[in-house]
């Protein structure tokens, strides 16, 4: 199971207490951490289905002609979805253009990978005292030559949204959820 030990976290979050915020601005990582971080889901190149992933690294990409952007390559462990077999190599891009949308994403991705659940209310409280005050640390980790999240799992739950009221289209959308316990 992923822990935040890399990071001297204690991710057991018994009790855990509401932390104040400072009124300061913020980085580009702590504001993906914040509160007010909504959480939109996006897609990456799996088809609809359940996966458990092996992360291979996380990028940050700047194109020349394009906005800067976050990729998470990761190798699918377990699958329900024939098309999408054990081994697939897959990815996850999050364009870094909408402030609205990806701080929300990587936040989810952040805490699922480091076993925080932030659908419960405790999984949030773990969050804002435990992950939340090492933001930055966590950010610049993961996208540096270190591989810091390289190895770790991760559960997708890869789901059609509705279609797009200008194009038409519907994507699939990426639910992050901590991997399960063993024996889970």
């Amino acid at each position: 199971m992923n822990t935040g030990d890399d990071l001297d976290l204690d991710l057991s979050g018994a009790d855990v207490a509401d932390v104040p915020t400072e009124n300061k601005q913020k980085s580009f990582w702590e504001s993906v951490g914040s509160a007010e971080a909504r959480t939109y889901e996006r897609g990456g190149d799996l088809p609809e289905g359940d996966y458990l992933v092996k992360i291979r690294a996380c990028k940050k990409l700047s194109p020349v002609n394009s906005c800067d952007a976050f990729l998470c390559e990761f190798d699918v462990v377990e699958s329900s979805n024939k098309d999408c077999p054990v081994g697939f190599f897959g990815r996850w891009y999050q364009r870094l253009d909408k402030k609205i949308i990806y701080e929300g994403q990587l936040k989810k991705f952040v805490s699922a990978v480091l076993g925080v659940d932030l659908s419960s209310d405790r999984g949030q409280k773990i969050f804002d005292a435990k992950i939340l005050p090492k933001m930055r640390e966590i950010g610049d980790k993961l996208i540096s030559a270190e591989n810091f999240f390289g190895g770790k799992t991760v559960r997708i739950q890869a789901r059609r949204g509705s279609p797009n009221e200008k194009t038409g289209k519907s994507y699939v959308n990426l639910h992050f959820l901590p991997p399960r316990a063993p024996g889970a």
